[in-house]
Protein backbone atom coordinates (compact mmCIF):
# COMPACT_ATOMS: atom_id res chain seq x y z
CA UNK A 1 0.00 0.00 0.00
CA UNK A 2 1.38 3.49 -1.13
CA UNK A 3 -0.66 5.65 0.98
CA UNK A 4 0.17 5.09 4.72
CA UNK A 5 -2.13 7.57 5.59
CA UNK A 6 -4.98 5.14 3.96
CA UNK A 7 -3.60 2.71 5.72
CA UNK A 8 -3.56 4.26 9.06
CA UNK A 9 -7.42 5.34 8.38
CA UNK A 10 -7.62 1.64 7.83
CA UNK A 11 -6.66 0.29 10.26
CA UNK A 12 -8.21 2.39 12.48
CA UNK A 13 -12.11 1.38 11.15
CA UNK A 14 -11.16 -2.10 11.71
CA UNK A 15 -10.35 -1.70 15.41
CA UNK A 16 -13.15 0.44 16.27
CA UNK A 17 -15.50 -2.01 14.48
CA UNK A 18 -13.71 -5.13 16.92
CA UNK A 19 -14.49 -2.96 19.85
CA UNK A 20 -18.22 -2.18 18.79
CA UNK A 21 -18.39 -6.23 18.37
CA UNK A 22 -16.54 -6.81 21.62
CA UNK A 23 -18.52 -4.37 23.76
CA UNK A 24 -20.88 -6.09 26.16
CA UNK A 25 -24.56 -5.11 25.86
CA UNK A 26 -25.85 -3.67 29.36
CA UNK A 27 -28.82 -5.57 30.80
CA UNK A 28 -31.48 -4.10 32.61
CA UNK A 29 -32.76 -5.02 36.65
CA UNK A 30 -36.66 -4.15 37.06
CA UNK A 31 -39.23 -3.01 39.19
CA UNK A 32 -42.77 -4.32 39.72
CA UNK A 33 -45.43 -1.97 41.50
CA UNK A 34 -48.80 -3.69 41.54
CA UNK A 35 -50.23 -0.76 43.59
CA UNK A 36 -49.97 2.39 45.70
CA UNK A 37 -51.75 2.14 48.84
CA UNK A 38 -53.00 4.77 51.72
CA UNK A 39 -52.18 4.32 54.81
CA UNK A 40 -54.24 6.73 57.59
CA UNK A 41 -54.14 8.21 60.94
CA UNK A 42 -56.94 8.80 63.05
CA UNK A 43 -59.45 11.45 62.32
CA UNK A 44 -57.78 11.62 58.74
CA UNK A 45 -61.27 9.58 57.44
CA UNK A 46 -61.02 6.73 54.91
CA UNK A 47 -57.94 5.05 53.54
CA UNK A 48 -59.67 4.81 49.96
CA UNK A 49 -57.40 6.40 47.34
CA UNK A 50 -56.83 6.48 43.43
CA UNK A 51 -53.10 6.90 42.88
CA UNK A 52 -53.13 6.03 39.05
CA UNK A 53 -49.17 6.53 38.15
CA UNK A 54 -45.86 6.28 39.78
CA UNK A 55 -42.77 8.63 39.38
CA UNK A 56 -39.37 6.93 40.04
CA UNK A 57 -36.56 8.62 40.97
CA UNK A 58 -33.03 6.62 41.10
CA UNK A 59 -30.52 8.66 43.10
CA UNK A 60 -32.06 11.69 42.52
CA UNK A 61 -32.58 11.05 38.78
CA UNK A 62 -36.11 10.74 37.57
CA UNK A 63 -36.78 7.90 35.67
CA UNK A 64 -40.03 8.69 34.50
CA UNK A 65 -44.04 8.20 35.09
CA UNK A 66 -45.59 4.71 34.81
CA UNK A 67 -49.14 3.61 34.69
CA UNK A 68 -50.09 1.09 37.66
CA UNK A 69 -49.69 -1.75 37.68
CA UNK A 70 -46.17 -1.29 36.02
CA UNK A 71 -42.79 -3.22 35.39
CA UNK A 72 -39.80 -1.27 34.99
CA UNK A 73 -36.21 -1.67 33.37
CA UNK A 74 -33.74 0.14 35.06
CA UNK A 75 -30.01 0.08 33.88
CA UNK A 76 -28.42 -0.10 37.63
CA UNK A 77 -26.35 -2.38 39.26
CA UNK A 78 -25.97 -2.08 42.97
CA UNK A 79 -27.71 -0.88 46.04
CA UNK A 80 -29.56 2.29 44.82
CA UNK A 81 -31.99 5.11 46.72
CA UNK A 82 -35.35 5.02 45.06
CA UNK A 83 -38.41 7.43 45.61
CA UNK A 84 -41.72 6.59 44.68
CA UNK A 85 -44.13 9.68 44.47
CA UNK A 86 -47.48 9.18 43.93
CA UNK A 87 -49.37 10.64 41.39
CA UNK A 88 -53.18 11.14 40.52
CA UNK A 89 -55.51 12.45 37.80
CA UNK A 90 -55.96 16.33 39.40
CA UNK A 91 -60.07 17.08 38.98
CA UNK A 92 -60.44 13.90 37.47
CA UNK A 93 -59.00 14.78 34.64
CA UNK A 94 -56.39 12.53 32.37
CA UNK A 95 -54.36 14.76 30.97
CA UNK A 96 -53.97 16.81 34.40
CA UNK A 97 -51.69 14.19 36.10
CA UNK A 98 -49.66 15.70 39.26
CA UNK A 99 -47.78 14.32 42.14
CA UNK A 100 -50.54 14.82 44.51
CA UNK A 101 -48.64 17.34 47.31
CA UNK A 102 -50.38 16.14 50.50
CA UNK A 103 -48.82 12.48 50.24
CA UNK A 104 -45.79 11.53 51.18
CA UNK A 105 -43.41 10.06 48.75
CA UNK A 106 -41.81 6.30 50.16
CA UNK A 107 -38.38 6.10 49.90
CA UNK A 108 -36.53 2.73 49.86
CA UNK A 109 -33.14 1.32 49.16
CA UNK A 110 -32.85 -1.42 46.08
CA UNK A 111 -30.10 -3.55 44.91
CA UNK A 112 -30.76 -3.37 41.41
CA UNK A 113 -29.28 -6.98 39.94
CA UNK A 114 -29.41 -7.06 35.84
CA UNK A 115 -32.53 -9.32 34.75
CA UNK A 116 -33.33 -9.81 38.49
CA UNK A 117 -37.10 -8.29 39.01
CA UNK A 118 -37.37 -6.85 42.59
CA UNK A 119 -41.43 -6.64 43.90
CA UNK A 120 -41.94 -3.31 45.69
CA UNK A 121 -45.01 -2.60 47.31
CA UNK A 122 -45.12 1.51 48.23
CA UNK A 123 -47.33 2.92 50.76
CA UNK A 124 -47.96 6.54 51.45
CA UNK A 125 -49.47 8.55 54.03
CA UNK A 126 -50.47 12.37 54.40
CA UNK A 127 -47.97 14.90 55.24
CA UNK A 128 -47.95 16.10 59.17
CA UNK A 129 -49.64 18.84 60.37
CA UNK A 130 -53.10 18.68 57.88
CA UNK A 131 -56.12 19.55 58.65
CA UNK A 132 -59.35 17.21 57.32
CA UNK A 133 -63.08 17.53 57.69
CA UNK A 134 -64.35 14.88 57.04
CA UNK A 135 -67.93 13.29 56.34
CA UNK A 136 -68.24 9.56 56.44
CA UNK A 137 -72.49 9.14 56.31
CA UNK A 138 -72.07 6.15 59.14
CA UNK A 139 -75.48 8.07 61.01
CA UNK A 140 -75.85 11.26 59.76
CA UNK A 141 -75.52 13.85 57.38
CA UNK A 142 -73.24 17.01 57.64
CA UNK A 143 -74.44 18.37 54.62
CA UNK A 144 -77.64 20.83 54.76
CA UNK A 145 -80.01 21.27 51.35
CA UNK A 146 -81.02 24.79 50.31
CA UNK A 147 -84.78 26.12 50.10
CA UNK A 148 -84.89 25.87 46.75
CA UNK A 149 -83.04 22.30 46.75
CA UNK A 150 -86.25 19.56 45.33
CA UNK A 151 -83.70 16.25 46.03
CA UNK A 152 -82.49 15.43 49.34
CA UNK A 153 -79.33 13.54 50.62
CA UNK A 154 -80.60 10.34 52.16
CA UNK A 155 -78.34 7.42 53.50
CA UNK A 156 -78.22 3.87 52.22
CA UNK A 157 -76.65 0.61 53.16
CA UNK A 158 -75.89 -2.85 52.29
CA UNK A 159 -74.78 -3.40 49.23
CA UNK A 160 -75.20 -0.05 47.74
CA UNK A 161 -73.19 1.61 50.59
CA UNK A 162 -69.15 2.29 49.61
CA UNK A 163 -66.55 -1.02 50.18
CA UNK A 164 -64.51 0.90 52.24
CA UNK A 165 -60.82 -0.54 52.32
CA UNK A 166 -59.81 1.19 56.03
CA UNK A 167 -58.61 -1.41 58.26
CA UNK A 168 -61.12 -1.89 60.85
CA UNK A 169 -63.84 -0.55 58.93
CA UNK A 170 -65.99 -4.15 58.35
CA UNK A 171 -68.33 -4.57 55.82
CA UNK A 172 -70.57 -1.73 53.82
CA UNK A 173 -71.97 0.47 56.81
CA UNK A 174 -73.59 3.18 54.87
CA UNK A 175 -73.19 5.61 52.05
CA UNK A 176 -75.59 8.88 50.99
CA UNK A 177 -77.42 8.74 47.67
CA UNK A 178 -78.96 11.70 45.92
CA UNK A 179 -82.89 11.10 46.03
CA UNK A 180 -85.20 12.89 43.52
CA UNK A 181 -88.89 11.93 42.76
CA UNK A 182 -89.88 11.17 38.89
CA UNK A 183 -91.23 15.46 39.47
CA UNK A 184 -88.27 16.67 41.08
CA UNK A 185 -85.27 18.10 39.23
CA UNK A 186 -82.89 20.08 40.94
CA UNK A 187 -80.78 19.21 44.31
CA UNK A 188 -78.39 21.59 46.23
CA UNK A 189 -76.33 20.57 49.36
CA UNK A 190 -73.73 22.29 51.15
CA UNK A 191 -71.55 21.87 54.20
CA UNK A 192 -73.54 22.48 57.46
CA UNK A 193 -70.46 23.38 59.13
CA UNK A 194 -68.21 26.98 57.63
CA UNK A 195 -64.59 25.87 56.56
CA UNK A 196 -61.02 28.44 57.51
CA UNK A 197 -59.66 27.51 54.79
CA UNK A 198 -55.86 28.75 54.28
CA UNK A 199 -54.49 30.92 51.52
CA UNK A 200 -51.12 30.16 50.13
CA UNK A 201 -51.20 26.27 50.66
CA UNK A 202 -53.14 23.30 49.10
CA UNK A 203 -56.20 22.71 50.04
CA UNK A 204 -58.31 19.60 48.20
CA UNK A 205 -61.89 17.93 48.20
CA UNK A 206 -61.73 14.33 47.95
CA UNK A 207 -64.71 11.72 47.59
CA UNK A 208 -66.03 8.26 46.45
CA UNK A 209 -68.73 8.49 44.08
CA UNK A 210 -71.07 6.28 42.00
CA UNK A 211 -72.90 8.20 39.48
CA UNK A 212 -75.06 7.23 36.25
CA UNK A 213 -75.44 11.33 35.98
CA UNK A 214 -73.23 14.01 36.07
CA UNK A 215 -73.23 16.66 38.78
CA UNK A 216 -70.99 19.55 40.51
CA UNK A 217 -68.92 20.33 43.08
CA UNK A 218 -68.68 23.25 44.20
CA UNK A 219 -67.46 26.35 46.99
CA UNK A 220 -68.74 29.07 48.04
CA UNK A 221 -66.89 32.31 50.05
CA UNK A 222 -68.05 34.46 52.08
CA UNK A 223 -66.68 37.68 52.30
CA UNK A 224 -68.16 40.02 55.10
CA UNK A 225 -71.79 40.50 53.19
CA UNK A 226 -69.93 39.66 49.60
CA UNK A 227 -70.39 35.97 48.37
CA UNK A 228 -68.21 33.89 45.34
CA UNK A 229 -69.55 30.70 44.48
CA UNK A 230 -67.49 28.89 41.64
CA UNK A 231 -68.73 25.35 40.46
CA UNK A 232 -65.60 23.75 40.26
CA UNK A 233 -65.59 20.31 38.97
CA UNK A 234 -68.46 18.98 37.13
CA UNK A 235 -67.85 14.94 37.45
CA UNK A 236 -68.89 13.08 34.49
CA UNK A 237 -70.86 9.37 35.32
CA UNK A 238 -68.84 6.48 36.52
CA UNK A 239 -71.42 4.29 34.76
CA UNK A 240 -73.92 3.80 32.46
CA UNK A 241 -75.86 0.97 33.80
CA UNK A 242 -74.53 -0.25 36.77
CA UNK A 243 -73.11 1.14 40.25
CA UNK A 244 -68.97 2.08 39.74
CA UNK A 245 -67.39 3.57 42.21
CA UNK A 246 -64.61 5.85 41.12
CA UNK A 247 -62.42 8.25 43.79
CA UNK A 248 -61.64 12.41 42.35
CA UNK A 249 -59.28 14.75 43.98
CA UNK A 250 -60.73 18.22 43.06
CA UNK A 251 -58.32 20.93 43.35
CA UNK A 252 -59.70 24.25 45.79
CA UNK A 253 -56.53 25.98 46.61
CA UNK A 254 -57.25 28.67 43.65
CA UNK A 255 -60.18 29.44 44.31
CA UNK A 256 -59.23 29.78 48.10
CA UNK A 257 -56.22 32.07 47.09
CA UNK A 258 -58.75 34.05 44.40
CA UNK A 259 -61.07 35.02 47.52
CA UNK A 260 -58.20 35.33 50.49
CA UNK A 261 -59.96 37.82 52.33
CA UNK A 262 -62.82 35.19 52.79
CA UNK A 263 -63.75 34.52 56.18
CA UNK A 264 -65.99 31.45 55.82
CA UNK A 265 -65.78 28.34 52.81
CA UNK A 266 -68.73 26.00 51.93
CA UNK A 267 -68.27 22.97 49.61
CA UNK A 268 -71.63 22.35 47.61
CA UNK A 269 -73.21 19.80 45.44
CA UNK A 270 -75.63 20.54 43.21
CA UNK A 271 -77.50 18.53 40.16
CA UNK A 272 -79.46 19.75 37.70
CA UNK A 273 -81.57 16.28 36.20
CA UNK A 274 -80.81 16.02 32.12
CA UNK A 275 -82.99 14.41 29.82
CA UNK A 276 -79.90 12.81 29.00
CA UNK A 277 -80.10 10.66 32.13
CA UNK A 278 -83.35 10.02 32.91
CA UNK A 279 -83.33 8.53 35.73
CA UNK A 280 -80.02 10.07 38.16
CA UNK A 281 -78.64 8.02 40.55
CA UNK A 282 -75.65 9.36 42.56
CA UNK A 283 -73.99 7.58 45.44
CA UNK A 284 -71.81 9.58 47.79
CA UNK A 285 -68.97 8.54 50.81
CA UNK A 286 -65.89 9.77 52.03
CA UNK A 287 -66.14 13.30 51.45
CA UNK A 288 -62.65 15.11 53.10
CA UNK A 289 -61.35 18.72 52.91
CA UNK A 290 -57.23 18.03 53.48
CA UNK A 291 -55.60 21.71 53.96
Amino acid sequence: MNNPFLFILLTAILFNSCSLFDRKEELPAFLTISEFDLEVGPFQGSSSSNITEVMVSIDGNTLGLFELPATIPVLANGTKEVIFSAIIKQNGVSSDRVSYPLYRSFTTNVNFIPLDTTLIAPTTTYFEGLEFWTEEFTSSIDFEESEASEGRLILVSGELAFDDPTPGVSGNPSSAFIELESDENYFFAETEESLELPFGQPVFVELDYASNHPFTIGARASVQTAEALDDLVIILPSSENEQVWKKIYINVTNFVAENSGATEFEIYLTLNRSSSYPDPEVYLDNVKVVY
